[in-house]
């Protein structure tokens, strides 16, 4: 009896989605051809039609859309050690970072009458020969580090592993400088990790220069 009773159960309920979304299809074959798309709608046709307006606007971009990657790959910040042989393949160099320490140093103390024009001012041989200290790799005690967008020097910072006015084990950073036109967009935090990086292999503590 209850067998009976439920012979009937799935007729009803096929023969009202029949009434609702139409006519099930037949049993397939794997050899039969492949069923049309139905027609996009509600919330999928939305995004399927979103989806291909962004790939027309990207297809209209173009060049426009390379530029923006090559201004992404401008704004990139990449920190060396200065080396001789940096100097000469690049012999601008050293008079880029000469007068980028010296506009930087002047900026920074513009807004403060007491220091008016008491600055210190470095000179190309000083700087050449802070970059010939990175000669000798890990071995080097002071080394300077620069930083670049491009080919463009953008600013600089000094590290040592020991100086005479610290204790041993106490490292030290200065000489940092950034070029104006490129502060505020992290050349300095780039040049300091590059540095507190450097001394965390060899020091218990590092002081930094606040003045110079």
């Amino acid at each position: 009896e209850r067998q009976s009773s439920l012979a009937g159960y799935g007729r009803p309920h096929a023969e009202d989605l029949d009434a609702k979304v139409g006519m099930l299809p037949g049993p397939r074959s794997p050899t039969d051809p492949p069923p049309p798309c139905p027609a996009p709608s509600g919330r999928r046709g939305r995004l399927e039609r979103r989806l291909s307006e962004v790939r027309e606007a990207l297809l209209k971009l173009g060049d426009e859309g390379k530029g923006e990657g090559e201004r992404r790959k401008a704004d990139t910040i990449s920190v060396v050690i200065a080396t001789s042989k940096m100097i000469a393949e690049k012999p601008k160099m050293v008079d880029e970072l000469v007068v980028l320490i010296n506009h930087s140093n002047e900026d920074c103390i513009k807004d403060v009458p007491s220091r008016k024009g008491s600055h210190k001012h470095v000179t190309k041989e000083e700087v050449a020969t802070r970059c010939t200290l990175g000669d000798n790799g890990d071995r080097s005690n002071r080394v300077l580090h620069v930083a670049f967008q491009q080919d463009r020097v953008v600013g600089c910072i000094s590290s040592s592993y020991w100086t005479p006015w610290t204790e041993e084990g106490v490292g030290h950073w200065g000489y940092l400088a950034v070029d104006t036109a490129a502060q505020g967009k992290g050349v300095a935090s780039a040049l300091v990790a590059s540095a507190m990086e450097r001394l965390a292999g060899g020091t218990e503590e590092v002081h930094i220069e606040y003045l110079h």
